[in-house]
């Protein structure tokens, strides 16, 4: 944590000694499905910003290592990008081009990321601190008969985090949507009410969500749910309370952490 706030701090007196700006560029859809019989999709790239942008597209093969929360991208030859790189002038529109060469994939779906990033351009002089914007779309390729099988399961509170196991035994991914925690005390006065995102379950994955809960509400709670949206269905899990107080001392480097969201999933 100490470390964490001193980059933190770091980073404000950056900001702070130089006005600062992101190249704001909007990418339609967030998401991309192909199937046995489409082997290519269209992007649009639209700069929103008052400013000229030039863009670098790359693609990555996308898994999930089972129970971990981390998403892991290598680099793969199976997406095909046209253009690649490209400059946009405000309000400027760009149609990108993707297409897939891969293995066929008929038993389960391939996931895939496209992201697409901003490149930094400063003029001689400038003094404007410039954040670039980086954006990452999700490419599915589904097999013949995509299934999507799921479950819910909780998971005990250990570190003051209270968790859910969403497993996909389907051959196609599932999106979770937000999980909110909710718990009461002895008396039954509700003393939390916490919502987190969710994010992509990948086919015939486990992933585990958590939500940090305060030391004291996690010693002094005695009912606890976390009501996690799949799809479209809402899923209520029982968590049990933690036996002892020992289960509800919190990381030393504890913080929230948002999921790898760089655009929220949809659909």
């Amino acid at each position: 944590m100490a470390r964490f706030c001193a980059g933190l701090a770091l980073a404000m007196c950056l900001l702070s000694a130089a006005p600062a700006w992101a190249g704001n560029f909007q990418v339609i859809p967030v998401k991309l499905e192909m199937g046995p019989d489409t082997k290519t999709g269209v992007l649009r790239v639209i700069n929103q910003s008052d400013q000229a942008l030039t863009i670098q597209v790359t693609s990555k093969v996308w898994t999930q290592p089972d129970g971990s929360t981390e998403d892991r991208y290598e680099d793969t030859r199976d997406i095909v990008l046209f253009p690649p790189l490209f400059t946009l002038k405000p309000g400027q529109e760009q149609v990108l081009r993707i297409g897939y060469r891969g293995p066929a994939g008929r038993e389960q779906e391939r996931a895939y990321r496209v992201f697409l990033e901003e490149l930094p351009v400063e003029a001689p002089g400038a003094t404007v601190l410039r954040l670039a914007l980086r954006i990452g779309v999700p490419v599915f390729v589904q097999p013949p008969e995509a299934t999507a099988q799921f479950k819910a399961q909780p998971l005990p509170v250990t570190q003051s985090i209270a968790g859910v196991a969403v497993t996909n035994a389907g051959n196609r991914h599932i999106i979770v949507g937000d999980i909110t925690a909710v718990g009461r005390d002895r008396m039954g006065q509700e003393i939390l009410n916490r919502k987190r995102a969710g994010w992509y379950v990948l086919a015939r994955s486990m992933r585990p969500f958590g939500v940090l809960l305060d030391e004291q509400v996690c010693r002094q709670v005695a009912e606890l749910t976390l009501s996690v949206v799949i799809g479209r269905e809402l899923h209520d899990v029982s968590i049990p309370p933690p036996p002892d107080a020992t289960h509800c001392i919190p990381p030393k480097d504890a913080k929230p952490v948002p999921p790898p969201v760089l655009q929220r999933p949809t659909g």
